[in-house]
């Protein structure tokens, strides 16, 4: 019966990548050229960004970049603003995929700097700063965002971790209490909180919150894990040795 399941479950994992495999191939073969032609005839932005967003899709990085950069040229910032801020944050995700991280980097800080509560720009803003241990240029990202989604624990759980790399685990203990305040049974925020307790030497209490962690989210990694799957190589020195 074990077996049968495994099958069912690998089938329908198969089944799903092959899916999305069709789904990019009509994308970028069928809607694509229509949709570029309409773009370039029109001076639809917006429509330029969706035909960037089928190239990054079907991981045509080189092609994704030139549409989005073509945005970035030609649309007025006056005029465009939201559109030109859109640009900037899918050229982010394609050096993202395509591991330019520096160029993401830059990329999402503008996103950032206009608009604060990106969550999903600082996510990956946050994991590759962290992966280049660059804590005290991020920290101000961080509570840019609180100040503009107070309400949102996944800010505070990243200022949570920041302060906890920099050694300061009183700090880091309250933020991550605060994402917990805000959002019960937050897998990361108690994952988070256990690492500051081992550090702390409570390691009961760490116990119980990596416990918690584990049951909100089964298969939750570290930040190290997340951030060695980036293969990324510190730029700075690391501000804890």
């Amino acid at each position: 019966m074990f077996k049968k399941i495994v099958y069912l479950v690998v089938l329908i994992i198969l089944s799903l990548c092959v899916v999305e495999r069709v789904r990019v191939y009509i994308l970028e073969n069928w809607f694509f050229p229509s949709m570029y032609t309409m773009a370039q005839r029109n001076n639809n932005y917006m429509l330029y960004i969706k035909c960037g967003q089928i190239k990054l899709m079907a991981k045509d990085y080189d092609d994704a970049k030139n549409i989005f950069m073509t945005v970035l040229r030609n649309a007025s910032t006056i005029d465009n603003k939201r559109v030109k801020i859109l640009a900037f944050y899918y050229l982010g995700n394609t050096f993202y995929e395509n591991e330019e991280y520096d160029n993401a980097l830059k990329a999402y800080a503008v996103v950032l700097r206009n608009e604060p509560s990106n969550r999903k720009a600082l996510k990956k803003f946050s994991r590759i700063k962290m992966a280049k241990k660059e804590y005290v240029s991020l920290y101000p990202f961080i509570n840019a965002y609180i100040k503009a989604k107070p309400k949102d624990a996944f800010g505070y759980s990243e200022r949570c971790a920041v302060l906890t790399r920099l050694n300061k685990l009183p700090q880091a203990r309250k933020s991550c209490e605060e994402a917990i305040l805000i959002r019960r049974g937050f897998a990361r925020a108690h994952y988070d909180l256990a690492i500051i307790y081992e550090k702390q030497g409570f390691k009961d209490l760490a116990q119980d919150e990596y416990t918690i962690a584990r049951k909100n989210q089964p298969r939750i990694k570290s930040r190290e894990e997340l951030e060695d799957m980036l293969n990324i190589k510190p730029t700075e020195p690391d501000p804890l040795q």
